[in-house]
């Protein structure tokens, strides 16, 4: 998948964002956002998890328990 401009996250059925791919990678990193987390970017074919879209860190840490996702 190719960098998106903006990402928007959902998690439990409830969606968040949009973010920036910064934005994303930083909440990964603190265990806000993760990487079973799906995402969306406009040209993109639906939902996917967020580590499918170039540029997002796949190798961010997976908490025990997730943090709530941070508003935009």
């Amino acid at each position: 998948m190719t960098n998106p401009t903006l990402i928007h996250l959902s998690r439990n059925g409830q969606q968040f964002g949009p973010y920036t791919l910064v934005q994303v990678n930083h909440y990964l990193e603190d265990g806000s956002v993760l990487p079973p987390d799906y995402a969306w970017a406009e040209g993109s074919d639906g939902w996917v998890p967020v580590t499918q879209f170039s540029g997002v860190n796949a190798t961010a840490p997976s908490p025990a328990e997730a943090t709530p996702l941070p508003s935009p």
